[in-house]
């Protein structure tokens, strides 16, 4: 999501969680969400306080679904529609999506944010005159939107969609602590995300989560064989106790060597 939104939350956040940890931008070493303990001698006094679990640390980032789009893909329909598709396998989805309105006087089209539960619609942007030419979006309905995904959290519903990862999000602010909040939560979560962003979001993640082609069928295979319990076969029936058959979603390398023609052809 573009712009920037207030600091007004619903909830009171972790401040650790709520701003960057680090300005990823500087690529100091380690620039993760999730902070590893720090080294310890064996035997030591604080080694001794550290809980004893023999549980493997789970790799939540492997949850997140992040959708790439560029100029070419219409990514909110697509999202639209992968979301009536895992709906037809029985999952639950909860969350935001980002749609188009009318065109305005300025050329542009209107923003508005869905949620997904009850599809009410909030306008993102401020009306401008018409010789304006920037996106400025309405910080009262960064807030509106915060507080509805963390109701989606909160809901415990299958797959949480996050209506964008964007310059907000990678500069600290906008949905970024609600995004962090579903991912701690254990939420299978999507994100849909610009190319050129594809660095900040795994800066944020602390590495790369699941990369998706811009494709309704991939995102729903994804969704079947990351929900628990909830794995799908082929044709879009839903089957809790099979597995589904071929095509397999695309799994593409992250980071350096990442092929964009790929993805976009």
């Amino acid at each position: 999501m573009g712009g920037r939104s207030p600091g007004r939350r619903c909830l009171t956040w972790p401040s650790s969680l709520a701003r960057p940890l680090l300005d990823i931008r500087q690529r100091a070493p380690a620039p993760t969400l999730f902070r590893p303990l720090p080294d310890t001698a064996a035997g030591s006094a604080s080694a001794m306080d550290l809980p004893q679990t023999t549980q493997p640390v789970p790799d939540l980032a492997a949850r997140v679904g992040v959708l790439l789009y560029d100029s070419t893909v219409e990514v909110d329909d697509l999202l639209a529609t992968a979301i009536a598709l895992i709906q037809a396998r029985g999952m639950t989805v909860a969350g935001l999506l980002q749609r188009l309105g009318d065109r305005l006087s300025n050329g542009k089209r209107s923003m508005w944010l869905e949620d997904i539960a009850t599809g009410r619609l909030i306008r993102l942007d401020q009306p401008r005159g018409p010789g304006a030419t920037a996106c400025v979006l309405d910080p009262d309905a960064l807030a509106q939107g915060a507080c509805l995904l963390q109701k989606a959290v909160a809901s415990g519903a299958d797959l949480i969609v996050v209506s964008r990862f964007g310059s907000a999000e990678a500069e600290g602010s906008g949905l970024r602590a609600e995004i962090a909040e579903a991912i701690c939560a254990g939420a299978a979560v999507v994100i849909p995300v610009r190319f050129s962003m594809l660095p900040d979001l795994e800066g944020f993640l602390g590495g790369p989560g699941r990369l998706l082609p811009p494709s309704p069928a991939a995102v729903a295979d994804w969704a079947g064989d990351t929900i628990p319990g909830r794995k799908v076969v082929a044709h879009g029936s839903f089957n809790p106790a099979g597995s589904r058959s071929d095509p397999q979603p695309v799994r593409l390398p992250a980071k350096s060597g990442l092929d964009r023609g790929a993805l976009f052809p």
